[in-house]
This record gives structure tokens, C-alpha cells and sequence, in this order.
């Protein structure tokens, strides 16, 4: 066997050589191209080298190559002429300049631990972010710390504000849900909560949800109201709209329950994982603004165990992959997209007001910008060194926080007027 480490594929190292194997090397060799880096100095995720976020190739390209360099032959082109059709069609289909190229990190907001959840209030001019470190900070639209909130006893995992633009809710795995006068700063008081709480908000509607439950925040007793038949597993992502709340049962099947009639109105099938094991589980949901779409991301799965039932949804069969979003027509039922972009595990989902594009962060560190109608992936945000937990477009739609592993959360603006400076919270500027 003849070949250079990091240009030769995978079944040349067994000793078997085919058409597509050339295809590999060259694809290869155009990465260190694109990148200026060579195959064997950048980061792989399940064999594949992770190039993405080091090139300004557009998507198209980026896809191109990506299947060239698939570890599988069977996922390569099947042929040198093949290869050259399908990038003559990336050519001719590259994008006009889209606004998610402009996006630029303005602000980093440091933690001493995971920045695991966070939400924008008063309209976007206050950020909340939840900590590991045990706190909740507030920082202003222009990343400037406000306060820090205490009295959590462990991690605090999610952080929500109420519609009356003053009451802040934090979520711990301390089995506590505070309930703050955000701007004193004053804790109102602590409710018993179940331990690994879930809140989301939309628009007047606020849900926490574990341990099998689901309760309504109501502001004038400030306490939540059980959702009958409402059984989310404990961990089980959520996602609200105008009518509607998402979560994963104990069967690993997502529910669509409906706020107004108490009711469960439909179920997404469970999926058997690749072992053959228990099913796998979505990791997180997220509803377009008109509630009519609803993004999934997944542990790894297959495709669906069929279940009985007129309630649930059609699914194709495919391989449901743990690396893609995928979009789902809520009143139709059925799949519109699946969207392949990240190099792992996708733990955040935001959808931009008006439906224009979503964010997502994954175990590749980066946040990735899609047409939701399309399906088309624009340019990608790289910056954070730790897994994106967490993602939130302020309301107009201009501002994206992100919050990492890396102890940090980030503020990213669209503004294409100036090229922002790159603040700590310490107001100390670096270079962008």
C-alpha cells in the first residue's frame, strides 16, 4: 500500500483500492488548498475532516467536498465524471451575497463555568444568561454586566422571562425555580422544582417542565399550574407556540399538546437506535415564529418504530442522522427537510424572526445559518472553543446570543454599518 496520511481514504489502508479512492485524495488535497492547513492538522468528528468554519468556500463547494471526502466510498461520487458534473452544478448554483455574512461577535460575556441557557427581555435590551457557576448574570444589549444573581445551591440550566417584563425565572439542578424582580436584582422567592427543569417562553405563554410534568407559569400567584395529560420525560427538551407545546414522552416520542383544549393532538414515532437498543431521543425542539414549522435535532437514530395510532405522523424511511436539523410541517405532518451541516451532535436551535434563517450549535463549535424554505446553508460563526448549548435571536431579529461550554456566552449583531470591536466584560478590546 502506497499513500500520504491524510490524503489517502480509509479502505486504501486494507489494501483495496477503487475509482473513488482517487476521488478522496483530491478532495483532500483541495481542503489543505481551501484551508491552508493539511488534512492531518485539522479537527475530524467520526472520521470525517472538519474544514467548514476555516474556509469562505459557499456552501455548495463546501458540500462538494465534503462528499468527496466521505470515509465510506459508497457515499463518494461514483466517478470522476460524476464528481465534475455535481461541481459544475455547485458552480452555477453558488448564492448572492446573503446578510448572514455581515454577522460579527460584538461582545464576549465570561462565566466561571458552563453558560448552559439563556434568554433575551425587555424588548432585547436585557440578556440573561445560566451558569454551571451556580449564578444567573444580566448584561445589556451592549454587553455590559448589570447584575449577578444568587442563590442557587448547584448548576443553573435555564433561565425564561415572564410577559410583565419585570419577573425572571431560573431553573436549577438544584431542584429550585427562582423567581426574580430582574432589574433589583431581588429574588422574590424560591419554588420547589423538579431536577432538570426545562423553561421556555413565547409571548405570554410560560412552560417548566420535569419529572414527568408540565406546569403554566400564571403571574398573579406566582406559582405554575399543572398541564393534565402533559407527561414530558425528565431532560425532555421543549418547545412553545401561539397554541402549541412540544416535548419527548418517557417513550421517546415527541407530543404536540395543545394549550387551549388540554389535549395531546399529535405524536411524532419513536426511533430505534443503531444498536438495536431503546429508543433514541430528540435532544432539542424549536417552533418557527408562526408556529407551522418545528425543528428536531436527534441522538442517533434510525428510522421510526411504526406505532398504531391516526395521531401520528408519516415519516419516511431513512436514516435520521445526528448531525442535521430537521423541519416538520406541523398541520400537514410530515417531514419537509432534513438540513446536514455540523459535524456532530446539535444542541441549540433558533429560529430568526420572520422565518429568514435558524442558528445552530453543535459539538463542532460552531452556529450555522440556514433558508428555512430551502433548506440552504449560509455562512457559519466559529469563535466559541466549548460545545453551543444554547441559542436566542433577540426580537428584532438583529442580535444572536450563544452560550458555551467554554464559559462563555457571545453576542453576535448584523449590523453591516461597522466592524465591531470584541469586548470581555472587563470592556477590554481584542481583535475580532
Amino acid at each position: 500500500m502506497v499513500g500520504t496520511y491524510g490524503y489517502t481514504p480509509m479502505e486504501q489502508f486494507g489494501g483495496r483500492a477503487i475509482p473513488a479512492s482517487d476521488l478522496y485524495a483530491l478532495g483532500a488535497t483541495l481542503i489543505h488548498l481551501a484551508t491552508g492547513s493539511a488534512p492531518t492538522d485539522l479537527p475530524q468528528v467520526d472520521l470525517r475532516v472538519s474544514f467548514q468554519d476555516r474556509t469562505s468556500l459557499t456552501p455548495a463547494l463546501v458540500r462538494w467536498l465534503e462528499r468527496m471526502t466521505e470515509p465510506a466510498p459508497e457515499r463518494r461520487f461514483p466517478s470522476a465524471r460524476a464528481a465534475l458534473e455535481a461541481l459544475v452544478e455547485a458552480r452555477d448554483s453558488a448564492p448572492a451575497p446573503n446578510p448572514t455574512d455581515l454577522w460579527r461577535c460584538w461582545h464576549l460575556l465570561e462565566h466561571r463555568d458552563i453558560v448552559h441557557g439563556l434568554a433575551f427581555g425587555a424588548g432585547g435590551s436585557v440578556l440573561a444568561t445560566a451558569s454551571w457557576d451556580k449564578t444567573v448574570r444580566l448584561w445589556n444589549a451592549d454587553g455590559e454586566p448589570l447584575r449577578v444573581l444568587t442563590g442557587h445551591r448547584s448548576q443553573v440550566l435555564c433561565v425564561a422571562f415572564a410577559d410583565d417584563g419585570r419577573t425572571l425565572l431560573s431553573g436549577g439542578a438544584d431542584r429550585l425555580v427562582g423567581v426574580w424582580d430582574w432589574e433589583s436584582g431581588r429574588l422574590r422567592r424560591m419554588l420547589k422544582g423538579p431536577a432538570e427543569p426545562m423553561l421556555v417562553a413565547h409571548g405570554q405563554k410560560l412552560v417548566l417542565a420535569g419529572d414527568g410534568r408540565a406546569s403554566l407559569w400564571d403571574l398573579g400567584s406566582e406559582t405554575f399550574r399543572d398541564l393534565p395529560g402533559c407527561k414530558p420525560a425528565t431532560g425532555s427538551p421543549l418547545a412553545v407556540s401561539d397554541v402549541l407545546l412540544a416535548f419527548c414522552n418517557r417513550e421517546k416520542r415527541i407530543e404536540l399538546y395543545n394549550l387551549e383544549t388540554g389535549k395531546l393532538w399529535k405524536e411524532l414515532p419513536a426511533y430505534t437506535s443503531y444498536s438495536g437498543g431503546p429508543p433514541s431521543s430528540a435532544i432539542t425542539l424549536a417552533f418557527s415564529p408562526d408556529g407551522r414549522t418545528l425543528a428536531v435535532s436527534v441522538l442517533r437514530m434510525r428510522s421510526p418504530v411504526s406505532q398504531p395510532g391516526s395521531n401520528l405522523w408519516s415519516v419516511p424511511v431513512e436514516t435520521f442522522q445526528p448531525d442535521q436539523i430537521y423541519l416538520w410541517d406541523v398541520h400537514a405532518g410530515k417531514l419537509l427537510r432534513s438540513m446536514p451541516g455540523h459535524g456532530d451532535h446539535i444542541y441549540a436551535i433558533a429560529f430568526h424572526q420572520g422565518r429568514l434563517a435558524t442558528g445552530s450549535g453543535g459539538q463542532d463549535k460552531t452556529i450555522k445559518f440556514w433558508n428555512p424554505d430551502t433548506g440552504e446553508l449560509m455562512p457559519s460563526l466559529a469563535g466559541h472553543a466549548g460545545v453551543v448549548y444554547s441559542l436566542a435571536f433577540s426580537p428584532d431579529g438583529r442580535t444572536l446570543a450563544s452560550g458555551s461550554g467554554d464559559n462563555t456566552a457571545r453576542l453576535w449583531k448584523s449590523d453591516p454599518s461597522a466592524r465591531p470591536p470584541f469586548h470581555t466584560q472587563d470592556g477590554n478590546d481584542t481583535p475580532s
